[in-house]
């Protein structure tokens, strides 16, 4: 860093398992197959949502989220 600070280094969370090939993508959201969030919901295309700050997201269940979850990946 440029004035000499120091920023903490954390990994970025991952998402088990492979990406599919170009064209494999499931309906709905890209991640669906492999998130453990992932419910009946995930198969319609995700609205993006605004987080206020410029940045935003399209999950309809993000992290933090008061939400319905599964148990593990999804293979439909």
């Amino acid at each position: 860093m440029p004035d000499g600070s120091r920023r903490e280094r954390r990994s970025l969370p991952t998402i088990a398992g492979s990406v599919p090939g170009a064209g494999y993508f499931p309906d709905g959201c890209v991640f669906r197959n492999r998130c453990e969030a992932a419910t009946e919901t995930c198969t319609e295309v995700p609205t993006w949502h605004e987080r206020g700050d410029g940045a935003g997201y399209a999950c309809v269940h993000p992290l933090g989220a008061d939400s319905a979850r599964v148990q593990g990946p999804r293979d439909d």
